[in-house]
């Protein structure tokens, strides 16, 4: 629920017609889920879940990222997704958190996905970063550059005073999504 209710607002950013890029993941899909009453998107993703979801609905255009395919994350990863990204500058992208430190950085359990979502937040006009509650004040192996260049941190409660504070650095907007 608290994910479906971050897609909700992540969602509301966006107009028909608008250029997305979905990131893999179980809050992206619901943001897949989110857009299926939209009209005219162009998406790119790496996963194959909201590329299935969204062809085809509501004169959509569809553009499956190419690369290595993760079974467990059901998503195109590596050097291909990559390279066929950096030929797309779209309108909103939308970026999962494996984790936010108290640095504050954004931050991955794979260097793949790490690599792949930095470029997401560079290839947008409006990068969003979507995070529930569980995503903060944690670590990840592998750091996701460019969090920097976020234009919203969307989540699902009101951050904790040790959080507020620890996203003070943070120059995008915060949004609560509320359930």
């Amino acid at each position: 629920e608290s994910k479906r209710a971050i897609a909700q607002v992540a969602a509301s950013l966006v107009p028909d017609k608008a250029k997305v890029i979905i990131d893999f993941g179980t809050t992206a899909f619901c943001v897949a889920e989110a857009l299926a009453n939209h009209n005219g998107l162009m998406i790119i993703t790496s996963s194959l879940q909201a590329a299935n979801f969204l062809a085809g609905r509501n004169g959509n255009e569809v553009v499956l990222m190419g690369g290595r395919l993760h079974a467990s994350e059901g998503a195109t990863l590596g050097r291909d997704a990559t390279q066929i990204l950096e030929n797309y500058y779209v309108d909103f992208s939308f970026v999962g958190a494996g984790a936010i430190s108290h640095h504050p950085l954004l931050m991955d359990f794979s260097r793949e996905a790490a690599e792949l979502r930095a470029l997401m937040l560079t290839q947008a006009n409006n990068s969003v970063v979507l995070a529930d509650h569980t995503k903060f004040n944690r670590t990840a192996a592998h750091r996701v550059a460019n969090f920097e260049q976020a234009a919203f941190l969307i989540t699902d409660r009101k951050l904790e005073a040790s959080t507020t504070q620890t996203l003070r650095s943070f120059e995008g907007e915060i949004l609560i999504a509320d359930r």
